[in-house]
């Protein structure tokens, strides 16, 4: 539930309410180094419910102010998982825990052409902790259609509940994940609705969670690095048509050892097409995406691959219903990912074609 006004021609507010629910079974069949176990079977679930509260502010006519508060209980996590064949080993735990959170956020016009844009979040869990994350942004105008922009970020990833707790790797003591991010962009609007960007990122990350060979448990072991630059070209039609492709070339390393990253693609490109028929009554959009050959754990490369996805969206089916239609997957490409230290295959076939309908009403 969400509940949005305007206060004031100056304040604005937004308060929301939700809770959720997830269910999940895994059958897992094992060999070596686990020759007594023929299948195992694991199942978590989680039911949670939140909070969370927005209220911006225009102090002027050159400011604005933004600060909120959020807040989740997480009021079931729970695990099982048991051995099938052969039994009848069985584990089964609950626990609870909740997690909030603080911000806020000024953004200047300093001058007409020139804006900043400060933030800090504080974040804390009863697992692990507190957390603080500020952000920064310069955003520059040289001319009408020109926007330069200079972003600088922290954030994190919280260990999960079964890094935490559960698992035979399990550790209590996890720290979170740790991210900063410095990007430059440049976009540049020309006539004719033709929108060109180009960036360059730098991502350095800290305490990523892996699993020590020597203890066997998750760790806060490993550091990486990882920087790039990215194109995108975006094009709007007077019909509705609307044409967007990008392209990314990226590099992610161990920042200790200089070694790329499995499973850690040098490329990837995109390419969407949205297709207005019959006005808001239906409409068309596909994708393409491209994804580059990736390193495996055995030092070999999965190969590169390009999936392409339709989807069908009707906003005015009836009143205030929404109606979409996906194909992902579209022409049943098979392609694989590489598996990770706890499978026997390198690389692991993935889905081919699948489907998904969606259905929302406003009221």
């Amino acid at each position: 539930m969400k509940y949005e006004r305007a206060l004031s021609a100056k304040t604005g507010l937004l308060a929301r309410a939700y809770f959720d629910r997830y269910y999940y079974r895994g059958d897992y069949p094992y060999y070596s180094p686990y020759p007594t176990i023929l299948l195992y079977r694991e199942h978590s679930w989680g039911d949670w419910y939140g909070t969370e509260a927005k209220l911006t502010l225009k102090p002027g006519e050159k400011q604005t102010l933004t600060t909120g508060l959020e807040f989740r209980g997480n009021v079931k996590q729970r695990f099982r998982w048991q051995n099938v064949d052969p039994g009848p080993v069985d584990f089964d735990d609950q626990i609870r825990s909740e997690e909030g959170g603080l911000y806020v956020q000024d953004e200047v016009a300093v001058a007409k052409n020139l804006t900043l844009n400060l933030g800090v979040r504080r974040d804390q869990y009863e697992t692990f902790g507190g957390n603080t994350n500020p952000r920064a942004a310069i955003i520059y105008r040289p001319a009408e259609q020109t926007t330069l922009k200079l972003l600088y970020g922290s954030a994190f990833r919280a260990p999960t509940v079964y890094e935490l707790h559960y698992g035979s790797h399990a550790n209590s003591d996890l720290d979170p994940e740790a991210i900063s991010t410095y990007e430059i962009v440049l976009e540049q609007y020309t006539h004719g609705n033709l929108r060109l960007a180009g960036s360059a990122f730098l991502y350095r990350i800290a305490d990523l969670v892996s699993v020590d060979t020597s203890t066997g448990l998750f760790e806060n072991l490993d550091h990486v690095r990882a920087q790039g630059i990215e194109l995108e070209l975006e094009k709007r039609f007077k019909s509705g048509f609307r044409l967007r492709c990008s392209s990314s070339l990226q590099g992610a390393r161990d920042a200790a050892t200089d070694q790329p990253l499995t499973n850690s693609p040098s490329h990837l490109a995109k390419l969407n097409a949205d297709l207005p028929i019959r006005g808001e009554r239906l409409s068309a959009g596909v994708e393409v995406q491209y994804t580059s050959r990736r390193l495996t754990l055995a030092g070999d490369h999965a190969p590169g691959y390009a999936v392409a996805n339709l989807t069908l969206l009707s906003r005015e089916l009836a009143k205030g219903l929404e109606v979409s239609g996906s194909v992902y997957n579209l022409f049943d490409t098979r392609y694989a990912d590489p598996g990770s230290e706890h499978h026997i295959q390198d690389t692991i076939e993935q889905d081919g074609r699948n489907f998904r309908l969606k259905l929302t009403w406003s009221f």
